[in-house]
């Protein structure tokens, strides 16, 4: 079940935050969810999240909003957001 696309929601499509995360353990400093899966959060692109179909259904959707990227990888915020801001700019464009 979707929100319908009517003028009285439009405040609800001003931003979307994006984020890439791994699920599976490769080092010991990886977080735990209360499932007892585990974590990590990753650049952009780089981890287990299907981001394409993602962005290719938002764009069905007709969302033409903002998409922030929210990086919580345990590289460089710099590197990291550079590269995710890079990764996501080609999925945009692909999708």
């Amino acid at each position: 079940m979707g929100v319908p696309r009517t003028r009285d929601n439009e405040e609800w499509k001003m931003r979307i935050g994006v984020s890439s995360f791994c699920y599976e353990r490769l080092t010991s400093d990886w977080n735990v969810s209360r499932g007892g899966n585990f974590w990590r959060g990753a650049i952009i692109g780089h981890g287990n999240v299907p981001l394409l179909p993602c962005i290719r259904t938002l764009k069905r959707a007709g969302y033409a909003g903002v998409l922030s990227i929210e990086f919580e990888g345990i590289e460089d915020p710099l590197m990291g957001t550079e590269l995710g801001q890079a990764n996501l700019r080609r999925l945009v464009e692909m999708a």
